[in-house]
């Protein structure tokens, strides 16, 4: 609940990323499991994919970009962590 809140609180307020060079590229494991990226993921869920059951993972990482943060492919181990954290968020609502 928390989360959602924050979330909410942060896309109301406008905060994204709109320059691409303040883009930063996930590349492994490790850079999915900042906080950073945690919180800007879950502000894309929060905001446009909750109560969803299937995510649009296309979608999601544009979302994410705005963000400021990117992933190489969709099909990378970094990519791969950020949807399994998503979904964690997603299991946890139902």
């Amino acid at each position: 609940e928390a989360l959602r809140k924050s979330a909410a609180e942060r896309i109301a307020s406008g905060i994204t990323v709109s320059d691409p060079k303040q883009v930063v590229v996930i590349r492994t494991a490790s850079d999915a499991h900042r906080t950073e990226v945690a919180t800007a993921a879950s502000d894309v869920y929060y905001g446009f994919f909750d109560g969803e059951q299937k995510i649009d993972w296309q979608s999601f990482f544009d979302r994410l970009e705005q963000y400021g943060f990117c992933v190489e492919t969709i099909d990378s181990l970094a990519a791969r962590k950020v949807q399994r954290y998503v979904r964690r968020l997603r299991d946890e609502e139902q």
